[in-house]
């Protein structure tokens, strides 16, 4: 598939059929993407080089969206979003705090979120 993006999409949920969705909703729109069940994961093979964006669940196994924030080397370099379904008005500022552009609620438009990761890849 070819594509206008130098980098992909790291999408990190622990939910198969969410990262499923997500990756072939930004590869139908030429958004390349990777995907990681685990924080863990995430952060074992991590490389700020090649993440453009950041789609991130709040609860995840072993840490929470917002603790993981905390670990990434090179934080600011890329935009991130969280999902989430279980959202408070608390988290949703931590969020804002850490730099989080917006938190999606599940469940959310497909639509919306593209619009939104191409914006902030474009920036």
């Amino acid at each position: 598939m070819s594509s206008s993006y130098e980098s992909f999409v790291c999408v990190v949920d622990d939910n198969a059929g969410v990262r499923e969705a997500l990756s072939t909703l930004l590869n139908v729109h030429g958004i390349p993407t990777q995907t990681f069940a685990t924080p863990q994961e995430f952060l074992d093979t991590f490389d700020a080089s090649k993440c453009c964006c950041l789609v991130l669940d709040e609860r995840l196994p072993g840490m929470t969206g917002l603790q993981l924030l905390d670990r990434i080397p090179g934080r600011g370099e890329f935009p991130v979003f969280m999902i989430t379904g279980h959202g408070d008005a608390r988290m949703i500022a931590e969020a804002q705090e850490k730099g989080v552009i917006k938190c999606f609620q599940k469940p959310f438009g497909g639509n919306e979120l593209v619009s939104s990761i191409q914006q902030a890849i474009c920036r």
